[in-house]
């Protein structure tokens, strides 16, 4: 299908939705999912592909050391979390990827994205192959070789955040 023909956009237009699991619920409308893509899922590109049917989106890959730092002025460095902190109501629902080696570093991050109200939940990475995520002992590395941590990551945010969280 081409972005020019008169099959597009697909048959289900866009709908607010507000909470993840309605997304994942008993709906009879298909479930359009934008992945985190590296150098592509910023707003901007969210805010086309939400315009042609995309139902749900994910943020850029983001380290939780980078969500948590702060510049000398007290200002957020990261802008991956700048537009994630900066509430539009257009670009919703949001999952934000985190990734990271260390279940309270993680927490932490994803208590910082969920209280500035723009995100449905978080995602962990568990797949990024790259050479960073190794020397980083994150994404596939984490997975692969301590599934334990993993877990815990998972089970944290389950209990302290209680959120939505997907993993992949």
């Amino acid at each position: 299908v081409y972005l020019n023909t008169p099959e597009w956009p697909l048959p289900s237009p866009p709908r607010p939705i507000s909470f993840l699991h309605e997304i994942l619920g008993e709906t009879q409308q298909p479930l359009f999912v934008l992945a985190p893509m590296v150098l592509q899922s910023e707003r901007a590109f969210r805010r086309l592909v939400q315009r042609y049917g995309v139902t749900l989106c994910f943020s850029p890959m983001l380290l939780a050391r980078n969500v948590l730092h702060r510049a000398e002025d007290g200002e957020v460095e990261c802008p991956y979390t700048q537009e994630l902190l900066r509430p539009c109501p257009q670009d919703k629902p949001v999952m934000a990827q985190l990734a990271g080696a260390d279940p309270q570093q993680i927490l932490a991050a994803a208590q910082r994205l969920w209280e500035g109200g723009q995100i449905a939940g978080i995602d962990l990475n568990f797949g990024c192959p790259q050479k960073c995520a190794e020397i980083g002992k994150y994404g596939a590395y984490l997975a692969q070789n301590d599934p334990d941590t993993a877990v815990a990551m998972v089970r944290i945010l389950n209990k302290e955040l209680g959120v939505p969280v997907s993993c992949k």
